[in-house]
């Protein structure tokens, strides 16, 4: 493998021991702001419904959803169904629950950081620099609130990562290029932002140099039919369904403007309020690193294709938690560049580059150190009862009477609490910009009994019914704070 020389910080043990304090760090802050970052979010609940729905009834239902999307109580197309089944086996095993989920996700999120050293050591970093991408990951506020939420991200993101390590594997055999078609089959067969996988995958061994191409070949795409198999039979059940459900999907994310506005905003969110032109730099001198890593290697040049790719959907849905796709791949191609520069000839402008390139670097980080800590200390003045998710939602569940239909249309969402009752009929929000059903989406809200939204309402349709024919009988929490909060309202019929 191509060892990048001359590269060499003063103390090859300054950077893993800064390595160990940066991921120390995100454990510590794991810890501190469990259930606190994010707040539990509708997302947790609809996805945790099809996986209740298998481990109960072996069908893929997503019962909040019922009516406003063709057959999706019977059977879900609108997201692939890995994360579903793996988390109904999870549930299985213990119970169900969002601590469960958030579990889960800090389990792939130590696979991630695991496979980004890996990586960083397929595009030529020696061990010590190898360490500096997983530093910049663990210390980044996205990265963990990634790791904090119940989502099938960092599980889409392990898989993707998993397939570009096999593939690239300096001597790789037979069974390597199964498991990398293995690795590629679950990677988009758990979220759609890495659909490309297996065809990235086939494309790198069609384009490699070697004898064995078509045995490679072979055993990558029997890799690919073994995972995603079930899948397409499962699809073939009811095509009609999985085209609606899953066009709807893509209907909402191409619906929206692709604004300068809304880029700035995004990345704001991403990475923190008033750093987000240092950010999108940094995307771009990544992929700098990338492209002008001297060895030109093809495996550096597939970690630069893939770095684009998620780059360029990420752009495209503007979904504020699909900027966590090109973290890993970003967070080496940012040392890469770091290295690309002591092939400068000239002295000075070599420093001077690596001066701003530290400088800006050390800036998002601290930023992003500066906001977590900044949100932990207010959570911490805040009461128990505003910022323990059980002790807030609790109560709410207890005011519903039996038999209820209940819609909720809030973040934070209490829905955890009140699926623990069965005597409940619980209908979530549909997100605005999907084509659904709108006589059965209407008439539900219409129907609904009672109807709880939060500080924030995601759906401006739900929470402008219930203000005008409902009556509150019920504020949990404080509403001008940064902890949890929701009002119920009873209909007036």
């Amino acid at each position: 493998m191509f060892s990048i020389q001359g590269s060499k910080l003063p103390n090859n043990f300054f950077l893993p021991l800064l390595c160990a304090v940066a991921v120390g760090y995100w454990i510590l802050m794991l810890f501190l702001l469990w259930l606190r970052l994010p707040p539990v979010w509708p997302d947790e609940v609809l996805f945790a419904d099809p996986a209740l729905d298998f481990m109960r009834y072996g069908t893929l239902g997503t019962k909040t959803l019922t009516g406003f999307l063709p057959h999706i109580a019977e059977r879900t197309y609108w997201m692939p169904p890995g994360y579903f089944i793996f988390l109904s086996l999870v549930f299985r095993l213990t119970s169900a629950s969002v601590e469960l989920m958030r579990g889960v996700s800090c389990g792939y999120a130590w696979a991630v950081l695991l496979l980004t050293y890996r990586l960083s050591r397929r595009g030529g970093l020696p061990a010590s620099l190898a360490c500096l991408p997983v530093s910049f990951l663990a210390l980044n506020f996205f990265f963990l609130q990634g790791a904090s939420i119940g989502r099938m991200d960092m599980m889409a993101l392990t898989f993707f990562l998993l397939s570009l390590d096999w593939i690239t594997l300096p001597c790789p055999n037979s069974l390597t290029y199964f498991g990398a078609g293995v690795a590629a089959s679950l990677a988009a067969m758990t979220h759609p932002m890495v659909f490309f996988t297996p065809l990235l995958v086939i494309t790198m061994v069609l384009l490699q140099p070697s004898s064995h191409k078509r045995r490679w070949l072979t055993c990558l795409i029997s890799g690919l039919a073994f995972t995603a198999l079930p899948w397409l039979i499962f699809i073939l059940k009811d095509p009609a369904s999985f085209i609606a459900q899953f066009g709807a999907q893509l209907a909402r994310k191409s619906n929206r403007p692709a604004t300068l506005w809304f880029t700035n905003r995004f990345f704001r969110e991403w990475q923190g309020i008033g750093i987000d032109g240092a950010t999108m730099v940094l995307w771009g001198i990544a992929g700098i690193g990338f492209w002008t890593e001297p060895n030109r290697e093809r495996r550096c040049l597939w970690l630069f294709v893939s770095y684009l790719l998620l780059l360029a959907l990420m752009m495209w849905s503007h979904e504020m938690w699909y900027a966590l796709y090109p973290l890993p791949l970003m967070s080496i191609g940012l040392v890469l560049t770091w290295t690309s520069l002591q092939r400068l000839q000239n002295v000075p402008q070599r420093i001077l580059l690596r001066i701003l390139l530290a400088v800006l670097i050390s800036y998002v980080a601290f930023n992003n150190i500066h906001r977590a800590l900044d949100l932990y200390q207010t959570q911490v003045r805040q009461r128990k009862s505003v910022t323990d998710y059980h002790s807030w939602c609790a109560p709410i569940a207890e005011l519903l009477t039996p038999g209820s239909l209940v819609m909720v249309s809030a973040i934070p969402d209490p829905s955890f609490c009140l699926m623990r009752r069965a005597d409940l009929r619980l209908r979530q929000f549909m997100p605005d910009g999907v084509p659904l059903n709108q006589e059965a989406y209407e008439g539900t809200i219409r129907s609904a009994d009672f109807i709880i939204v939060g500080r924030w309402s995601p759906s401006e349709k739900i929470s402008s019914y219930a203000f005008q024919h409902g009556t509150i009988i019920g504020t949990f929490g404080v509403e001008n704070s940064e902890g949890y909060f929701a009002k119920v309202y009873q209909m007036n019929k």
